[in-house]
């Protein structure tokens, strides 16, 4: 009976030690974040190792949380702001730094970059941005890296490159003005070392948020086609990337 006693007791202890490792194992395993790799000073880097104050999105997550919109990005960022004087003018701010004119010819400063090439003017910050690889928020003066008219920050827009995979995507969404909206893309190898992606965006509708009260007619009505072409080619030891964007917008 003692000798079944102290089995007993051994036995417990072994279980105890056992349950205390594995939980301390699953408390290390939830502590471990993945790398975050950003290109915010022009090279690949931990998000960690760059001297920056830094937002960055995945493919997934820009999608999921921000719907390809600048005020679905500015709800998940601290301290980014964007206001939408009308359909196809927006202002962005960073830490209450940017445009408060409603012309559309001013610089603002706070710069975007879709690909790296800088887009200069409020309307052009207006467009829905698809088919997203990753984005980067940068906060503060970035005129070192990015130039002029980035005082309050640059918000840095990268799309998916060829992959050399066949790949293809539909989706479709409608809003409550009877607007409707198709993004898409087909992506495919066209040879061992040359992959080409085509991307598009459409959004068409009959109705718009602005109501005249006189008519009963409605505005804004979007009539907007993007299209986005890309030929990536792949040697030993040099890679070529060549985008084509092209963009009809007539809104109503």
């Amino acid at each position: 009976m003692p000798y079944a006693n102290q089995t007993l007791k051994y036995f417990s202890l072994f279980i105890a030690f056992s349950i205390i490792f594995s939980t301390a194992q699953a408390q290390d395993n939830a502590g471990v974040l993945e790398e975050i790799i950003v290109t915010a000073q022009k090279r690949e880097q931990s998000v960690q190792d760059v001297g920056l104050t830094v937002a960055a999105f995945s493919d997934e997550q820009y999608r999921e949380l921000t719907r390809g919109t600048l005020d679905g990005l500015a709800a998940q960022v601290s301290n980014l702001q964007a206001y939408a004087n009308n359909s196809y003018l927006e202002s962005v701010h960073i830490r209450g730094i940017g445009l408060n004119e409603f012309q559309g010819q001013f610089d603002s400063p706070v710069a975007l970059h879709m690909d790296e090439v800088y887009m200069a003017k409020p309307w052009m910050k207006a467009r829905r941005k698809y088919d997203i690889g990753r984005v980067e928020v940068l906060k503060g003066p970035q005129g070192t890296l990015f130039g002029r008219n980035t005082t309050g920050g640059s918000l840095n827009y990268y799309t998916k490159a060829p992959a050399d995979v066949f790949e293809a995507e539909l989706q479709a969404g409608i809003d409550e003005h009877e607007r409707y909206r198709v993004t898409g893309m087909v992506n495919s190898p066209l040879s061992e070392e040359l992959s080409g992606r085509i991307s598009f965006n459409t959004e068409l509708g009959n109705g718009g948020p602005q109501k005249n009260l006189f008519s009963g007619d409605e505005h804004g009505r979007p009539d907007i086609m993007d299209l986005r072409g890309q030929l990536l080619w792949s040697g030993e030891k040099l890679t070529v990337r060549a985008l084509v964007h092209d963009r009809r917008v007539c809104p109503q």
